[in-house]
């Protein structure tokens, strides 16, 4: 091999290298940006009193809650404050946005959200996406317009995650209708909107971050199908569980899920998976499904005489322990509905 051959061999070797490794920086950034937003539902914030116990701390070191408005009546205004004795920020505001979605993704400085308009009077259809930087101030990104299918039925908005620079949603369809939903991906720069996969609803449940978790929609029958996870690194599902999910929830680093019920046992099968959806285990196995909330699985079993006894399980320790049926009922009544809040 001659000189000039081996020269342009090790300019090539050289050139493909310094691509690998700069390919490599851009995906570790792109997960460290992912992983620095946190998913805030609002349904799981404390009403702090004048006293100001009860506040969450966040990733960022921050601090959130709900508040009550100037009057003393309880409408869910947000706060946040950077540090303890610091300024507080009023982030989501119950009058001037009308009625806002349970969800907030945040890194402590930006803060994107989405409130909901009524375009008949009666049926919620524009869903504006805005996002509120401290140091800039508030301005609306997009809006999304769901599309009414009678009265009471319409496409339910779901703040699915940030990845990359994007915001991802889903507008739900109605299965009533047998209307399949629309995963979406909102460029927080542009406002440049994509639709990145058909038939496919997002679980508000689940966590922002490179995951997304949903399920497709059997038109045919009008009844929730497959649950899917999509992969916002690859732009695309990567992972089908075939029976229909009830409920799903990203605890502690890993994937928690409900299967469908099964009519030869009466019992719902409770899941946990990695955030991929690989190396998915049957943990448990229950006659009532109740919220999984803060590392926490709340459930209940039949008893030999025929009564109920209810439990909460601990992901991180693996153990159960009874508790109440009230408190079953509560957490049952206050699980993240339009309305509900955890005080």
């Amino acid at each position: 091999m001659d000189t000039n051959m081996k020269c342009r061999n090790l300019l090539l070797k050289t050139i493909m290298m310094v691509l690998f490794i700069f390919s490599g920086m851009a995906i570790q950034t792109a997960d460290a940006d992912a992983a620095s937003y946190e998913f805030i539902h609002v349904s799981d914030l404390k009403t702090v009193s004048s006293d100001g116990v009860g506040k969450t701390q966040l990733k960022s070191g921050g601090y959130i809650w709900v508040g009550k408005d100037f009057d003393g009546a309880d409408h869910h205004d947000v706060y946040y404050q950077k540090k303890k004795g610091g300024d507080i920020y009023l982030i989501l505001d119950y009058f001037d946005l009308v009625d806002y979605c349970d969800v907030i993704i945040t890194n402590g400085q930006k803060f994107y959200y989405a409130d909901q308009g009524y375009t008949d009077g009666f049926t919620p259809q524009l869903f504006s996406i805005s996002e509120l930087n401290l140091g800039s101030g508030r301005k609306i990104l997009a809006t999304a317009e769901g599309i009414p299918y009678g009265y009471g039925y319409k496409d339910n908005f779901t703040m699915a995650g940030y990845y990359n620079g994007y915001l991802y949603y889903s507008l739900s369809g109605s299965i009533y209708r047998g209307a399949e939903g629309q995963l979406y991906k909102l460029n927080v720069k542009t406002g440049k909107t994509t639709r990145v996969s058909k038939n496919f609803s997002a679980f508000s449940a689940t966590g922002s971050g490179r995951y997304i978790y949903g399920y497709t929609t059997d038109t045919k029958n009008c009844e929730k199908d497959k649950f899917v996870i999509y992969d916002c690194k690859l732009g695309k599902k990567v992972r089908t569980i075939d029976k229909d999910v009830y409920y799903a929830e990203v605890m502690n680093g890993k994937l928690y899920f409900y299967e469908d019920f099964n009519p030869d046992n009466y019992k719902y099968g409770v899941y946990q998976a990695s955030l991929s959806g690989k190396d998915r285990k049957r943990i448990l196995q229950v006659r009532d499904v109740g919220d999984m909330y803060k590392n926490s699985i709340y459930y209940g079993l039949e008893q030999k005489d025929g009564s109920m006894q209810y439990y909460r399980y601990s992901v991180k320790t693996g153990k159960k322990y009874k508790i109440s049926q009230q408190d079953f009922q509560v957490l049952l009544d206050l699980s993240r509905a339009e309305f509900g809040y955890k005080n």
